[in-house]
């Protein structure tokens, strides 16, 4: 039966999981073939769980895309969602399509195969289960050269790997975030992961000053030795690429593999022609930082993941927002735009692999050649994606993983 979707949900897509089909053209949803009568709102609760399979919707992104951020009582959500496994022929015993994550969210843990009807040949993409991150640990203390309290937390099992993020970050909402946590969650299966909130964000000291850039590649190594880690890989995604690279050179006894992923090595404010987009992205900052779902901080986020589903643009923009004060936000921004790696390149000993989305419009498919020419040795690999990293409904998420994990597999003792 006909329903009428939330228009944002609905992007002519065909959802197939379990033995049913999620039409979000025809606004229909079938079950072995056979029309089933489902309600406005559980409808659209299903299209957010199918486009976001395999990955946690918290319930404040669920609100927020299928009651458009209005108060619900969690008596109506728990409803829709019992709705919701009703028609799809689930229920809560077995949450063999739809699981609840207590205290977080729910998640289509089918597997789901999407369709594009308009796509040439009806592009099918299998969207993949991803590693389900372990409980959160208690976040651990380190002090920075200069006696900044940085906060970090230490997760699975396996050779250390310290995995730097994009500036700024806040672990509390880590697990939550989705090309992070996804990322995260893989790598920790074979591997002990250090993540960190950075100076400035996070739970780590707030205070920031000019000369603090110079530091932070030194605070990678002071978390990495304050974990107990005398040798480690060293995972650089997006603005964290550039100061792992220069962790690296700073460390090469200490650093045994390195990836840098997303990255650059001259910021977009010292590029030719990027200086548009740089002011573009810092005004959306301002205009949206206070503001809680802003459509300017979802707006930026999509200018790194077009093809992100809402929920997990809208937690994106939830965790950057709660992460640290707007000053430190534009602090951030302005020493990522300004960085320039290159003399430094070549004094990195350890064996660097520099992965790159190859349809990437931020740091484009040229900072990733000169990050591989400049370091002795390094490969590169591109994978077909046009988001910053790639997500893990994507046909390259195996490829992706394969590559950085064999990597460090390779490198590693």
């Amino acid at each position: 039966m006909r329903a009428t979707a939330n228009p944002r949900l609905s992007t002519a897509m065909r959802y197939a999981f379990a033995d049913c089909l999620l039409d979000t053209d025809r606004h229909e949803l079938t079950r072995a073939g056979n029309p089933v009568e489902v309600e406005p709102q559980v409808f659209d609760l299903l299209v957010l769980l199918a486009a976001n399979a395999g990955q946690l919707v918290t319930k404040d992104a669920l609100v927020e895309a299928v009651w458009q951020g209005r108060i619900v009582s969690e008596s109506a959500i728990s409803a829709r969602i019992a709705a919701a496994r009703k028609v799809v022929g689930d229920d809560g015993k077995a949450q063999a399509v739809i699981r609840t994550v207590a205290r977080k969210g729910v998640q289509m843990v089918a597997e789901v195969a999407v369709e594009v009807p308009d796509a040439p040949a009806a592009l099918t993409i299998a969207k993949p289960r991803i590693a389900e991150m372990p409980p959160k640990p208690a976040a651990r203390f380190a002090r920075a050269e200069d006696g900044t309290m940085l906060a970090y937390r230490v997760i699975g099992k396996g050779p250390p790997v310290v995995l730097l993020e994009h500036f700024p970050t806040t672990m509390e909402r880590y697990w939550l975030h989705p090309w992070s946590g996804d990322f995260c969650a893989s790598l920790c299966q074979n591997h002990t992961v250090v993540i960190f909130d950075q100076r400035g964000c996070g739970l780590s000291a707030k205070t920031l000053d000019d000369d603090d850039a110079a530091l932070m590649p030194k605070d990678v190594h002071s978390v990495a030795v304050a974990a107990g880690f005398e040798r480690y890989g060293l995972i650089g995604r997006s603005g964290g690429a550039a100061f792992s690279a220069l962790c690296a050179s700073q460390n090469p006894d200490s650093v045994e593999a390195l990836v840098l992923q997303g990255g650059y090595a001259v910021g977009r404010a010292l590029r030719d022609g990027a200086t548009a987009v740089a002011d573009s992205i810092e005004a959306m900052q301002r205009e949206g930082w206070d503001t809680p779902g802003s459509p300017f901080i979802e707006g930026y986020i999509r200018v790194y993941f077009p093809d992100a589903g809402p929920a997990d643009v809208h937690a994106t923009g939830e965790g950057l927002r709660q992460s640290c004060p707007i000053e430190n936000a534009l602090w951030g921004r302005r020493t990522h735009n300004h960085v320039d790696i290159r003399d430094q390149l070549a004094s990195i000993k350890a064996p660097t692999l520099v992965a790159q989305s190859a349809g990437d419009a931020v740091h484009p498919l040229e900072q990733a050649q000169i990050l591989a020419a400049g370091i002795p040795g390094a490969e590169l690999i591109t994978f077909d994606s046009r988001n910053h990293y790639v997500l893990s409904h994507e046909p390259a998420w195996p490829d992706q993983l394969d590559a950085i994990l064999g990597h460090l597999a390779r490198h590693m003792s």
